[in-house]
């Protein structure tokens, strides 16, 4: 799988195909830089200028490489924008800030709406230019449900059930989920929230007992009942399944304001006195 293009520009041969032996080679470098593909490639970023997807591509390659000391303005203006090697930070010109700024904006828009399920988001600092790159898929285990039915009647529908919110939640993208048999002897990865559940029947009608917990907080984080028909039992475990996505599935970052806005001074006539602009009369 090659690089992108705009990679010869600021990656000698070394680096670019460590690069490639990375994503070959580690899941994590693979899926971000999918994940700056699927950025560059969105509606959000479609009209954007050149310089200012190269920026990304440049800072989260550089990351990778474990290259952070190198993301500096200074390196981003000669290699992004292609500005002379002695080019000065201290200089009156901002624009590299800007452009960073305009790249945060835009980032920030992408994962509200386009990314809101990506698994890897990616966002720029304030005040910085090294990237935050955040696995954002949570671990959740499913358990089986108790059958509370006498005579074991249902026991194979709890099976069903238990499984339909694995395959319903996996679907979610940003959540692992993992079916567990014993949650006091794991065998796999630590896991964030539990699942665990009951079902009960009446008749022609079912309810379902679900509660999720934090194992991190030590918390219940949902706890709730559900009723529907037996025959639409599959609909039932899509309904427990979008409600406990709504509970856990990751907010976008908000960006955060830089500082308040202030009003740039008013310009002084030859008298001392402000220069004011005058509507013109009707």
């Amino acid at each position: 799988m090659e690089l992108q293009s705009s990679a010869a520009d600021y990656l000698d041969q070394a680096e670019q195909a460590k690069l490639l032996s990375l994503r070959q080679t580690d899941p994590h470098v693979a899926e971000v830089l999918s994940q700056v593909e699927r950025i560059l490639a969105s509606q959000t970023f479609k009209r954007v200028q050149g310089h200012a997807r190269d920026f990304l591509a440049f800072v989260v390659e550089r990351k990778l490489l474990g290259q952070e000391r190198r993301i500096k303005e200074k390196n981003i203006a000669i290699h992004v924008f292609h500005e002379p090697p002695d080019y000065n930070p201290a200089g009156r010109t901002a624009k590299i800030r800007v452009a960073a700024g305009n790249l945060r904006q835009k980032l920030v828009e992408y994962y509200e709406i386009e990314g809101r399920n990506d698994p890897i988001e990616i966002t720029l600092p304030n005040f910085g230019y090294v990237p935050e790159i955040e696995d954002r898929r949570i671990s959740i285990g499913i358990g089986r449900f108790e059958n509370w039915n006498p005579g074991g009647v249902d026991r194979l529908l709890c099976a069903v059930i238990s499984d339909e919110l694995v395959h319903e939640l996996a679907k979610a993208g940003v959540i692992r989920v993992a079916p567990v048999r014993n949650f006091k002897t794991l065998d796999h990865p630590p896991l964030r929230y539990c699942v665990r559940g009951s079902l009960e029947s009446l008749d022609d009608v079912l309810r379902l007992n679900v509660s999720v917990s934090d194992l991190q907080a030590g918390r219940v984080v949902v706890a709730e009942s559900f009723e529907g028909r037996r025959e639409h039992f599959l609909k039932l475990s899509h309904r427990v399944a979008t409600a406990i996505a709504a509970v856990l599935m990751p907010r976008p970052k908000k960006l955060k304001p830089t500082g308040p806005l202030r009003r740039p001074p008013a310009r002084e006539t030859a008298h001392g006195n402000p220069r004011r602009r005058c509507l013109p009369s009707r």
